[in-house]
C-alpha cells in the first residue's frame, strides 16, 4: 500500500506489511509502523488520531480528506462507526436540525453524511450564535447570570443541580412544549430523545435552550443539502494512508499529547496563548474553548480566508472581546495534559 512520506506531502511510498519492509528504506519507520498498527491491529495505537482526523476534516470541509479517515476509521471499528460519529458530534459543530433529522434516518449513509456535514453552516459562521454560548458558559460558570428566559432558564437549573431525575424531566417538559408549539418537528424532537438515550450527545442541551428561548440562529440547511464532490477510490479503498495533519494532533490522542508537551518543555513558560507560535502544535481547529474561540474570531475578521490563511499567532483578537472570554474560561489545553 502507499503511505504519504510527510504531513501534507505529495509524495508516497511503497509499504509491505507482510514483508515489512518500506521504500523509504528505513527498518523501523513511521509509515510502516502506522500502516501496520492500523491494517493489523485496526488502530491499536492509531485509532484516536484517525479518529480526531475525520473530527478536523468534517470541521474544516474538506471531504475528500474526511472521506480519507472515515474508510479508517470503519475499518478499525466498523462500517456504521463513521455515521454515528458524525450523529454524535452534530451539535457541536452545527445548529442545522434538518441535517440531524437526515443523519439519523433509515437513508444516511458515510458518504452522503461526510459531504452534508462538511458543507453544513458551522457554528463560528452563524453571528448570533457566540454571543449566546457566552451567555450560556457564564452561567455554568457563575460568573454572570443571563437568562435565556423562562423554559431555558429552567434547563440551566437541572444542569447545575447535577440531579439526573430533575434533568430528565426538564428534557422531556421542553421537548413536549417545544414540539406541541411548533417549534420542533416530531422527527427532530425525537433526534433530541434519542440522543439523551445514548448518552453520546454533545451540546444537545445548548440546542436545546437556545430553542426554548427562541434564540437559535438560522442555519441555512440547503448549504447541507446535496455537497456532490468526486471522491477517488484510492482515498477510501484501503490501498493509501495519509499522515494525520498537524492540527490532527490534539490532546484527545496520545500522540497529540506527546507533541504538546514536547513544545511546552521547549517553551517554558509560555503557554498556548494568543500571539504566540505554538509551531509545529497546530491549535486552530482543535476541540475546547480556546480554538474555538480563535475561529470565531477568525470568521468575524476574514471568514474562510482568514481560517486558512492566518496561523495561531497570526490573529489580531479583539481585546474587549478576549478580555470577557478570559473572566470565564480557563486557558486550554494546558490543564488537561
Amino acid at each position: 500500500m502507499k503511505v504519504q512520506v510527510n504531513e501534507g506531502s505529495n509524495e508516497f511510498v511503497q509499504v509491505d506489511i507482510d514483508g515489512q519492509t518500506c521504500s523509504c528504506g528505513g527498518r523501523r519507520c513511521a509509515h510502516l509502523e502506522m500502516a501496520t498498527d492500523v491494517v493489523r491491529d485496526h488502530g491499536r495505537r492509531w485509532r484516536w488520531l484517525i479518529l480526531s482526523a475525520l473530527h478536523k476534516e468534517l470541521r474544516r470541509g474538506d471531504v475528500v480528506a474526511a472521506r480519507h479517515w472515515a474508510g479508517w476509521l470503519a475499518h478499525c471499528d466498523g462500517p456504521s462507526a463513521p455515521l454515528e460519529y458524525l450523529r454524535k458530534i452534530w451539535s457541536e459543530e452545527t445548529v442545522d436540525l434538518d441535517l440531524a433529522v437526515w443523519l439519523h434516518g433509515q437513508t444516511a449513509n458515510v458518504a452522503d453524511g461526510v459531504a452534508r456535514f462538511c458543507a453544513a453552516v458551522k457554528v463560528w459562521e452563524l453571528p448570533d450564535w457566540w454571543p449566546v454560548f457566552q451567555e450560556w458558559s457564564e452561567c455554568d460558570a457563575g460568573v454572570a447570570l443571563h437568562s435565556f428566559g423562562a423554559a431555558a432558564t429552567r434547563l440551566v437549573q437541572a444542569l447545575a443541580a447535577d440531579d439526573e431525575a430533575e434533568l430528565t424531566a426538564a428534557r422531556d417538559l421542553a421537548l413536549m412544549d417545544l414540539t406541541a408549539t411548533g417549534r420542533l418537528t416530531f422527527q427532530q424532537a425525537e433526534v433530541f430523545r434519542t440522543r439523551y438515550a445514548s448518552q453520546r450527545f454533545e451540546s444537545e442541551d445548548f440546542v436545546l435552550a437556545m430553542l426554548l428561548a427562541d434564540r437559535l440562529p438560522r442555519a441555512e440547511s440547503a448549504r447541507s443539502a446535496g455537497a456532490e464532490v468526486d471522491v477517488p477510490p484510492h482515498w477510501t479503498d484501503g490501498s493509501t494512508l495519509l499522515l494525520p495533519p498537524p492540527y490532527a494532533y490534539d490532546y484527545h490522542s496520545h500522540f497529540g499529547k506527546a507533541r504538546m508537551r514536547a513544545w511546552m518543555a521547549e517553551n517554558p513558560g509560555r503557554g498556548f496563548r494568543f500571539g504566540v507560535d505554538t509551531s509545529p502544535v497546530d491549535l486552530r481547529w482543535a476541540g475546547g474553548l480556546v480554538p474555538l474561540f480563535w475561529r470565531v474570531q477568525a470568521w468575524q475578521q476574514g471568514g474562510r480566508a482568514a481560517l486558512d490563511g492566518l496561523q495561531w499567532h497570526e490573529l489580531d483578537v479583539e481585546t474587549s472581546a478576549l478580555q470577557r472570554f478570559e473572566a470565564w474560561c480557563d486557558w486550554w489545553p494546558e490543564a488537561t495534559l
